[in-house]
């Protein structure tokens, strides 16, 4: 988890000092796209709330640059946009991947006030982009209120990715909502665990094994005697 947080970190960083170098050497007009992007981080650094309404129109602007820089001040503002989160889910559509991480991280932001976003930020958990499944399923730990019939399905997905980080999301998740399901329920993730436990590195065996112990006797087959 630490890993994907770290790499999203300064993949964000990177894309933000493109913006602001961008911004910098403009000489068009205030409504210049590069512009409006320099606002918008600044408003994100400064944590600027008056900024949030315009900030949400920002979502849906034609600029991918602007779009990107929105969404970025946007998880700056902690649970202060809760007025935002119809703009947010629909940012999770976004063609740009950053776009869509950076919603899903301010949705996580919101908790249960954001329930209404559950079902789209499960159908990011299968998202092309490695860093919005770990967003997704980050912020379902909060966002997710009651049993929701996608998460099984994309958790089973989640825990066959090849990706450590994914896997090691998903699991931290199914930690969290895993007392909504039946035995039945359960017993679906039990394969998918055992492997982790049998072929991962440390870190995951131990994750798998924890949740193995908190699924309890349907995770009986398993575990080795």
């Amino acid at each position: 988890g630490n890993a994907a947080m770290r790499r999203l970190t300064i993949d964000c960083l990177m894309w933000l000092c493109g913006a602001l170098w961008c911004a910098a050497g403009s000489s068009l007009f205030a409504d210049d796209p590069t512009q409006l992007a320099a606002q918008a981080i600044r408003a994100g650094q400064t944590r600027d709330l008056q900024a949030i309404p315009a900030l949400a129109i920002g979502l849906s602007d034609e600029s991918q640059l602007v779009r990107q820089s929105t969404a970025w001040a946007l998880s700056q503002m902690g649970g202060a946009v809760s007025d935002c989160s119809t703009e947010l889910t629909a940012a999770l559509a976004d063609q740009d991947s950053k776009v869509r991480c950076a919603a899903a991280t301010t949705l996580g932001h919101l908790g249960d006030k954001a329930w209404r976003a559950e079902s789209a930020l499960w159908q990011c958990t299968l998202d092309r982009d490695v860093d919005v499944r770990c967003a997704a399923l980050i912020a379902l730990r909060t966002v997710s209120v009651a049993k929701h019939s996608a998460a099984l399905g994309a958790l089973s997905e989640c825990l066959q990715s090849p990706v450590a980080d994914v896997q090691s999301e998903a699991m931290a998740t199914a930690t969290v909502i895993q007392s909504r399901w039946d035995d039945n329920e359960k017993k679906m993730l039990v394969p998918h665990l055992g492997r982790i436990f049998a072929t991962a590195h440390d870190d995951l065996r131990l994750a798998a094994a924890v949740l193995l112990g908190d699924l309890g006797l349907p995770a009986a087959p398993a575990i080795p005697e």
